[in-house]
């Protein structure tokens, strides 16, 4: 009796320690945005040419997400890379700013060509973190993206691709 009863406590132990994963599904994709950015001319010669843009991002766009929207328990980016597209030969951007809006995250690039186009982003765990929870929370980043540009007119797409490890619950 004593046995049976040492392997029903056992049991019950193992489950309660086991059921988060047992009932939790985890997968990695890439959440995606395209900003575009349309670069006017100021009409002065021979200075920058600023823009500034706002845009949000949707968890709900994504459609491997989509589907665990309403279970998701945990998110966690990995990294952060930017990608810029329409940057005119022997032009340059020569600052850009990201900013994730409410989340402390804050990234300055300079120098950006037709060539050094594609970057993977320096950010620190504590501000990578802020910005998971906050996507977690709400479902949505705001993200502004602002600098200069030695040529305009240009329209200039920026395609940043969030790494994301996503939890959701299948109950």
């Amino acid at each position: 009796m004593k046995t049976r009863l040492v392997l029903f406590i056992s049991a019950v132990v193992m489950f309660y320690s086991c059921e988060e994963d047992a009932f939790s599904y985890s997968f990695d994709t890439n959440v995606e945005t395209t900003i575009t950015v349309d670069i006017e001319d100021n009409g002065l010669k021979n200075t920058l040419h600023p823009f500034v843009v706002i845009d949000t991002l949707n968890l709900s766009d994504n459609d491997e997400i989509k589907k665990y929207i309403e279970s998701i328990r945990d998110i966690d980016i990995d990294s952060v890379t930017c990608k810029l597209n329409g940057i005119p030969e022997n032009e340059e951007i020569t600052e850009l700013n990201i900013t994730i809006l409410e989340t402390g995250m804050s990234i300055k690039l300079t120098n950006l060509t037709e060539n050094n186009n594609k970057i993977v982003l320096d950010i620190n765990n504590a501000v990578i973190d802020a910005v998971s929870s906050f996507l977690y929370t709400n479902q949505f980043l705001i993200i502004q993206i602002d600098g200069e540009s030695t040529t305009a007119p240009m329209k200039l797409d920026v395609s940043l691709d969030f790494k994301t490890k996503v939890k959701a619950s299948l109950l």
